[in-house]
């Protein structure tokens, strides 16, 4: 996630100076074409100008609700947040001291499940980010971040930590094995049939984290809408030095850059909003967010040293 006040120049060409070289060589040959060899391509300056604000309204729509799924997964994350410290505090103040679990043992026991709730964070950070979206466009990036399971193996047992990264979905996983231990725990007398209820309802909040999480990642915005806009984008860039070269001569090439350069970022900032799980500097920072969660959730457990806060790298958070 950008926090940054102004964009570099540079992110941007850096991603679109293909397409923008593409439409600088049409206007440079707009202009050959009529002062070398007298051919001219009319195109009245009217249909360049209704063309254009029906493209504004085109891409006003599709920024819209690419930012819509954007802002979902940030209030879902969010909301993780406070389920994640919820659990903290159901965990070390509902479970009880039983026959079968001394006070020793229970403390081990309160550490284990919000040490697997941590764990939990950041295989569903890594998961999400690890497997591409269904529309997902390859290519390189300017800045990205670690993204390995290895930042769960401090918070859990070797063995389960080996099973767990073994699986096809390791965060559903480990939501399983939450629910295996409170059910241990209750048949134990460490949890009473209500407090084991409750936890296993903080459980399912978890799961629907996930769940929503993944139909934002595994449905891609409509193809449809982001393929015709595209193509106008293309189309107006095409037209518009035609339709200006006969009053502005070679004076053409740079407005039409200009003008162009508008609708190109547009579409490609839509173009990546709406996908936020994607592991680039323009998505929702769940590297920060499961920072967060360890920090406070360990903070309850009251361990120390306590990790320090991610930081941001020129001006983004991942």
């Amino acid at each position: 996630m950008v926090i940054r006040k102004s964009i570099p120049l540079r992110w941007l060409l850096f991603y679109n100076w293909p397409t923008l070289l593409i439409i600088n060589l049409v206007a440079v040959a707009a202009v050959v074409l009529k002062q070398q060899f007298g051919i001219i391509v009319e195109m009245p300056i009217t249909t360049v100008t209704i063309f254009a604000a029906a493209l504004s309204i085109y891409l006003g729509f599709r920024s819209n609700n690419a930012y819509d799924r954007w802002w979902e997964a940030r209030i879902i994350w969010g909301g993780f947040i406070n389920s994640s410290r919820a659990w903290a505090r159901q965990v070390t103040t509902m479970l009880t001291e039983s026959e079968e679990c001394t006070a020793d043992e229970l403390q081990a026991v309160k550490r284990e499940l919000v040490h697997r709730h941590i764990a939990f964070a950041h295989a569903l950070r890594v998961f999400l980010r690890a497997s591409r979206s269904v529309a997902h466009e390859t290519g390189a990036e300017l800045f990205q971040t670690t993204n390995t399971y290895e930042d769960m193996r401090p918070f859990l047992d070797p063995d389960e930590y080996d099973r767990i990264v073994a699986c096809d979905n390791p965060p559903n996983m480990l939501l399983q094995h939450q629910g295996e231990r409170l059910a241990d725990l209750a048949a134990a007398g460490v949890l009473s049939d209500f407090r084991h209820m409750h936890l296993d309802a903080t459980l399912v909040d978890f799961n629907n984290v996930q769940g929503r999480s993944e139909r934002i990642k595994n449905t891609a915005f409509l193809r449809t809408y982001s393929w015709f806009q595209r193509v106008f984008v293309w189309t107006h860039g095409i037209i518009v030095p035609f339709a200006y070269v006969n009053l502005l001569g070679w004076s053409v090439v740079p407005i039409a850059f200009v003008l162009n350069y508008v609708f190109i970022s547009i579409d490609f900032v839509s173009s990546r909003t709406e996908d936020p799980f994607e592991n680039r500097y323009d998505d929702v920072p769940l590297s920060t967010i499961c920072r967060t969660i360890e920090i406070n959730l360990r903070e309850v457990l009251d361990e120390t040293p306590l990790p320090s806060r991610w930081e941001p790298v020129e001006g983004i958070l991942f």
